[in-house]
């Protein structure tokens, strides 16, 4: 996803026109970490002149870092920790999470060191009743076993809090809440539902393990007490947090307060290219999603018709002489078919269609995070036009003033004093001025501008109070884009080397049941074949 190309060439030499740039894939690569890197500094600012350039710059990726990115390096060893599980978490490879899907049925893989081993039905104190899912962290080789309850909405909010902490991260996604559809078919029972409940634990689970190899969000202290403390609940875990102020309040975090998208006057084209391929991949995986589900659920049909259709062949085989041995056989093989199909379906549902569900949440939240560094991106021109305007008008007064003084001088050297003076006001016969007191000619005289060399100074030294506010927001506002732009580019290489290892995974899951269920029936058929040809044409 987010592999280094230079300007001139691609990584294996080959030549790069401008032409070619928006065919490359960003996502297609397995490059090691350290050579996501470009060769600019954190400390360089993001020129303007270097986008308008485009991929005429001297180091430029369409997901690696470019000018103004600064250089990507995998994030600071911890030297100090919180507690225990903070130690031993910060400490493991990502395999301990995340096993790799290896050459072995599905039912005998490796099982991630987080689990959650339960459902667990609990009553409330008003009558009512949720479901606690049961996690169990278990690390042998570090004398680690924590078992801890938690409800759906307790882990939906802890996700809402990392997501507020971390809104430069790709967060892990949880799983759904009921749609309307699971109420309306399921009515109150769907929270109760067995099949929901299961797929809420893979996914839940699936949740809390990808947090554990996040090498910012693993670092958390609500997260190692939600792990740990079998007592604590969610409200007793934030209490006690230093997020406690961020965790009570309305969501309020930067990718929540997003507005409509507006054009850049001079987009970053490695940008452009990740939020273009951004959408494909959105696109992509959301149509595997849509006919996987559909496959899953024909395979499971399958399967009970034929369960249904092997008990008709047993059935028939009781009334039959000659034929009786074949039909019993041809009857087992298709039981032994259904309940391949059944676990074809299931294995398929667990390994391939959740987790390209994760993936269509994933595609997401990336969408969300890309949309908020566009966002700093338009704020930082916004700050560019509102100065080069200021700058522009104090010119034009500036101007003015220069001008003033030089037909104020003019005028001096001819022997003028300068503009007359309004006459004094004249008393009446009674001794009081004619000068107006009210109504419109006060009004009209206080609109009148009876000292414009004054204004205009006045005007000149509130415009340069302007230009220097707003050139100290400039800065700001580019040391907030580039700290954005490292930090958004540093997750997304993160996550394109997670994805690459899933989908492998995803991909390996899906030969390894097709593979299972083939050998199974075909064993099945097999035999029911010998008895087949054991049949005479003309017996009675």
């Amino acid at each position: 996803m987010y592999a280094s190309f230079t300007s001139e060439q691609t990584s294996d030499g080959t030549p790069l026109s401008d032409s070619s740039y928006p065919a490359f894939n960003p996502l297609a690569t397995d490059q090691p970490f350290a050579d996501m890197s470009s060769s600019s500094h954190p400390s360089e600012p993001l020129d303007s002149s270097y986008l308008a350039q485009g991929t005429a710059a001297e180091s430029q990726s369409f997901y690696g870092a470019t000018v103004g990115h600064g250089d990507i390096q995998p994030p600071v060893a911890k030297t100090t920790f919180c507690c225990n599980l903070d130690r031993v978490l910060s400490s493991l490879p990502r395999s301990t999470f995340r096993p790799l899907v290896v050459n072995v049925p599905l039912d005998k893989q490796a099982q991630p060191a987080i689990t959650i081993v339960d459902a667990v039905k609990t009553s409330e104190v008003g009558g009512g009743s949720y479901i606690a899912y049961v996690i169990r962290t278990d690390i042998p080789s570090q004398n680690i076993r924590y078992e801890s309850r938690h409800r759906y909405s307790e882990f939906e909010a802890l996700r809402s809090l990392l997501s507020r902490i971390h809104y430069m991260a790709v967060i892990p996604p949880i799983p759904e809440k009921h749609s309307i559809g699971d109420y309306a078919t399921k009515q109150a029972k769907a929270k109760e539902d067995k099949a929901i409940i299961e797929k809420r634990k893979r996914m839940l689970q699936s949740f809390l393990n990808r947090v554990a190899t996040h090498p910012l969000l693993v670092r958390e202290h609500v997260f190692h007490q939600f792990l740990e403390d079998p007592e604590a609940t969610w409200s007793t875990i934030l209490s006690a947090s230093e997020h406690a102020n961020l965790g009570r309040r309305k969501d309020k975090s930067p990718i929540s307060m997003l507005t409509d998208k507006r054009n850049l006057d001079i987009p970053d084209p490695h940008f452009v290219a990740s939020e273009e391929y951004t959408l494909k991949f959105s696109a992509h995986i959301a149509q595997t999603h849509k006919h996987q589900k559909k496959i899953t659920k024909l395979q499971q049909d399958v399967a009970q018709q034929l369960a249904e259709l092997g008990a008709v062949y047993n059935g028939w085989s009781l009334t039959e002489h000659t034929l009786a041995a074949a039909l019993e056989s041809v009857g087992a093989a298709t039981d032994t078919t259904a309940a391949a199909t059944g676990q074809l379906a299931k294995s398929l549902e667990e390994a391939v269609t959740e987790p390209i569900q994760e993936y269509v949440q994933f595609s997401g939240a990336i969408e969300k995070l890309l949309r908020w560094r566009h966002t700093q991106h338009c704020e930082y021109e916004s700050t560019i036009e509102s100065l080069t305007s200021k700058e522009g008008q104090l010119t034009r007064l500036e101007a003015s003033e220069h001008e003033a003084q030089r037909l104020t001088a003019v005028l001096n050297a001819e022997g003028s004093w300068g503009p007359a003076r309004p006459p004094s006001p004249v008393p009446n016969s009674a001794g009081a001025s004619t000068e107006p007191k009210g109504g419109i000619l006060k009004t009209l005289n206080s609109l009148i501008d009876n000292d414009p060399e004054a204004t205009r100074r006045n005007n000149i030294s509130k415009l340069k109070d302007r230009i220097t506010h707003l050139k100290e927001q400039e800065k700001v506002t580019l040391q907030e884009l580039n700290i954005g732009n490292e930090q958004v580019q540093k997750d997304l290489d993160r996550f394109q080397r997670c994805k690459i290892e899933d989908v492998r995974s995803i991909l390996l899951s899906y030969a390894i049941a097709q593979r299972d269920y083939h050998r199974r029936a075909a064993a099945a058929w097999s035999d029911a074949k010998i008895d087949i040809e054991q049949i005479h044409s003309g017996s009675s």
